[in-house]
């Protein structure tokens, strides 16, 4: 059930391709950049050795921070196993120029977890304003780090480093952008199914949860679509799921550029559609899908007006920091453990605005305990919600 992938072996090939997807009405498909054909890729070697010599020569690299995650397995977009870890570039890239070593200080550090860089900023484009991040000096100052497709885009591109010193690999998901992603050093597997395809094969997560564009099946199965090596590159629309896994020092960057979905009619139309399991094509499914976890997310953001009494006490807690939060979970009279479905949503909508894992250090039972039951709360909270939706659209949208 996997995909055809079209193959683009030149670079004027490439540049037709960035053409026609310059009308924002088309819709791309799967298609592999062969070595050559990626002209916008950065040249030069992106060995580990090379990076790690490249940061030591920089004195702004030397002094940049970034922010790695750990890995012990497979990601599946679960956040009360993510860890994040802030460490300097050069202790990551030695890391990597070590071949990602248990015996590594970094990694005793982290608990003898492996590390990996992920989604890393380096360039963006909006509204015509360029911005480049201190990373993107990695790749040398008149490095292109956009493909000509994602620079064309009128709503914008934004373009990131991906660094695995050990094997990495993700669970199925899909991305709400279009995304190109090409290989510097080392390689990467990559298996692609289809919208409509993927929902009927990999038992994707449902719109109203936590993690709604990764799926239940975990692990791909049969050969990959594409092997991307140095010098190639993926087109992978948006709303296609695909796995992905990365051989150790692996060097990568990707380009996102979003989806114009505007009409909500439109977008209501293709999500009683999904809800039918219509026959329609890739973008139809997409948007459809797209409409109900963002419907599904609204209605837990809208939970914060919700909430008060002691629990109250604790939202604001959650904008004091970690330490007032520790004290008011374990202060309040309705702690987590007695919490409403309403209420944890409130909360893990604000754990995920936060973005940090302190925030939740001191919670009584531990962190993953209190983001687990933040998150089982919020999961049943949104589940009503979306069947409420889902039944007005029913309705609304009946088939002729």
């Amino acid at each position: 059930m996997g995909v055809a992938v079209a193959v683009v072996e030149t670079a004027a090939e490439a540049a037709a391709l960035a053409e026609a997807l310059a009308d924002r009405r088309a819709w791309p498909a799967p298609a592999h950049y062969a070595r050559g054909a990626a002209a916008w890729l950065p040249r030069g070697d992106f060995g580990p050795a090379a990076l790690e010599a490249r940061c030591a020569g920089d004195a702004r690299l030397r002094a940049l921070r970034v922010t790695a995650q750990t890995s012990t397995s497979t990601f599946t977009g679960d956040e009360v196993r993510r860890r994040d870890v802030d460490a300097k570039l050069s202790s990551v890239l030695s890391l990597n120029a070590a071949g990602g070593a248990r015996d590594h200080w970094l990694r005793s550090a982290a608990g003898g977890a492996a590390l990996f860089l992920a989604q890393a900023p380096l360039v963006a484009v909006r509204g015509g304003v360029r911005s480049r991040a201190p990373l993107a000096d990695l790749f040398g100052a008149g490095a292109r780090l956009a493909p000509a497709l994602a620079e064309k885009s009128p709503v914008g591109a934004a373009s990131h480093l991906w660094l695995s010193p050990n094997a990495t690999s993700s669970a199925y998901h899909y991305d709400d952008d279009h995304n190109v992603l090409g290989v510097l050093h080392g390689s990467k597997a990559v298996w692609l199914m289809a919208p409509a395809a993927g929902r009927d094969a990999l038992f994707p997560r449902p719109p109203w949860s936590a993690s709604p564009h990764h799926c239940a099946r975990d692990e791909p199965s049969g050969p990959p679509t594409v092997v991307l090596r140095a010098g190639e590159a993926l087109l992978i629309p948006a709303g296609y799921y695909h796995a992905v896994a990365s051989a150790p020092a692996t060097c990568a960057i990707n380009w996102w550029w979003p989806v114009s979905a505007r009409r909500p009619c439109r977008r209501a139309a293709a999500a009683a559609a999904y809800l039918r399991r219509a026959p329609v094509g890739p973008r139809q499914t997409y948007l459809g899908r797209r409409a109900l976890v963002a419907a599904a997310a609204r209605a837990v953001r809208d939970a914060l007006g919700g909430v008060g009494g002691a629990d109250a006490e604790i939202r604001s807690a959650f904008k004091a920091g970690a330490g007032p939060l520790a004290a008011a979970l374990a202060a309040a009279p309705l702690a987590l453990g007695a919490a409403t479905p309403r209420t944890c949503a409130a909360l893990y909508a604000l754990w995920e605005a936060a973005g940090g894992d302190a925030l939740l250090d001191g919670a009584p039972g531990g962190r993953d305990a209190a983001v687990a039951r933040l998150r089982a709360g919020r999961d049943a909270f949104s589940r009503r919600a979306y069947g409420r939706l889902a039944r007005r659209l029913l309705r609304r949208y009946r088939p002729p």
